[in-house]
């Protein structure tokens, strides 16, 4: 059972903290964080409210459009919400969602009001705080919970790959099937598009997917997530067909080599840049280290891409913590020869263990 209270609580102890006089709260995934993170992303309007405001004590208030009304009663922790509607004839505390707000900010006596997105409200100071997505970068046990829930159903439909990915398939035959059976295996939504990238596709990271037949030569990139009670998974498994060439064989045994030499290395304490600078060097040695274009990894949760960030630019200060899941997923990238990517997702246990989620 997700504790919002316990939430809302550290928000109002950040609150207090920089003397503050509340926290609007807009980021769809935040206010998913803070009511009904059950929600997936890829659902329609993306969370129940649009709005929560913390006070700096009691119980926070969210708004709601008249179209969600009835869900935000059943569907959402906050109790106290308010709605606007432009329709006459439908009761609500104002005719848009501009009137509610400055409503509640004037009852509320607000001066500084913490915001997470850019906001400007006539006669108040509005700094950005990112204490929320700090707060969602370390997840709970229940979070830990959703989230295996949703790897495995990715890694159960990676042992059906081979049986998915074989020449002679488009790649929009594969994405038909894959996305089918993650909906088989229990996700609730598909986590983002599925990318399936064959052959010369392959060379880009990301690839729009299309009616390109698999030959006997590719090398395949299936990057593909599943939703499962609100949260993602994301990984990538890259399939090599019955004659790839001696080259792409390199290059995947490198990636591979990387990749475990990477998940070896993270632990609690680590900084996330070391974990890239690690794959970088082996990347040199190989003489490839031209060809990884994109960072190391990313955290995951409530959005597919979140704190804390794998890569070679992240501040030495950022260390990896307890609680931390997220990807790593190095890539090999070469014009006329072909792409490499694996990535899993990891999670920084208690005691400094890390383990694939």
């Amino acid at each position: 059972m997700t504790d919002y209270k316990k939430r809302w609580k550290d928000i109002q102890k950040e609150i207090a903290r920089q003397e503050a006089d509340g926290f609007l709260v807009s980021n769809y995934a935040n206010i998913r964080y803070l009511s009904c993170s059950h929600v997936a992303e890829a659902f329609p309007s993306s969370s129940v409210l649009m709005y929560i405001f913390v006070p700096p004590k009691g119980q926070p208030i969210g708004v709601a459009s008249a179209l969600e009304e009835n869900r935000a009663k059943y569907d959402n922790a906050v109790k106290d919400v308010r709605t606007f509607a432009a329709y006459d004839g439908i009761p609500a505390d104002g005719k848009t969602m501009g009137d509610v707000i400055k409503g509640i900010l004037k009852k509320n006596n607000v001066k500084t009001l913490l915001t997470d997105s850019p906001a400007k409200f006539y006669g108040i100071k509005t700094p950005r705080s990112g204490h929320i997505l700090n707060m969602r970068a370390v997840k709970d046990s229940e979070e830990i919970s959703r989230l295996r829930k949703a790897n495995r159903i990715a890694l159960k439909a990676a042992e059906a790959l081979p049986d998915i990915v074989v020449p002679g398939k488009t790649e929009l035959d594969v994405v038909k099937e894959l996305d089918f059976k993650l909906r088989d295996l229990g996700a609730e939504a598909i986590a983002f598009s599925t990318i399936v990238a064959s052959g010369p596709h392959s060379w880009f990271p990301h690839h729009d997917v299309g009616k390109r037949k698999i030959g006997k030569r590719d090398a395949v990139v299936v990057d593909y997530g599943a939703y499962y009670q609100g949260y993602c998974s994301d990984i990538t498994r890259t399939l090599l067909m019955p004659s790839v060439s001696k080259k792409v064989q390199e290059i995947y045994d490198v990636v591979e080599e990387s990749q475990k030499t990477a998940i070896r290395k993270a632990k609690a304490g680590v900084p996330l840049r070391d974990l890239e600078a690690g794959i970088r060097e082996l990347f040199k040695e190989y003489g490839y280290n031209r060809y990884f274009c994109h960072s190391t990894g990313h955290g995951i949760g409530l959005e597919v891409h979140e704190a804390p960030w794998v890569r070679i630019t992240s501040p030495k200060k950022d260390v990896l913590v307890d609680g931390n899941v997220f990807t790593i997923e190095p890539g090999i990238y070469v014009p006329e020869v072909g792409g490499i990517r694996i990535e899993d997702d990891i999670f920084i246990g208690s005691g400094q263990k890390v383990q694939r989620v």
